[in-house]
């Protein structure tokens, strides 16, 4: 199951790392592009575009992949799931 958000700041709420907004806004990266990029060119690529773009450290990257792919919250006590997983 894949995670849907209406807004890059309601992705960076649910993953606790609000301080990505403006980044986020500046490169007008939304949501569903993100996805698109995940599926269609992997987490690699994702990765790298959201170090350009926002500076994050490697953490901060996993978590807003984490909760793109699977909408689940960053707390220690969240387990991810490990069926079909991308690249």
């Amino acid at each position: 199951t894949v995670a849907r958000f209406d807004s890059a700041a309601a992705l960076l709420r649910a993953a606790a790392l609000t301080q990505y907004v403006a980044a986020f806004e500046r490169e007008e990266l939304d949501p569903q592009t993100l996805l698109d990029v995940l599926t269609t060119k992997g987490r690699a690529t994702l990765d790298a575009a959201l170090k350009e773009a926002t500076g994050a450290p490697m953490g901060h990257r996993m978590k807003i992949v984490r909760v793109l792919r699977y909408g689940l919250p960053t707390g220690n006590d969240a387990a991810e799931p490990t069926a079909n997983p991308m690249n």
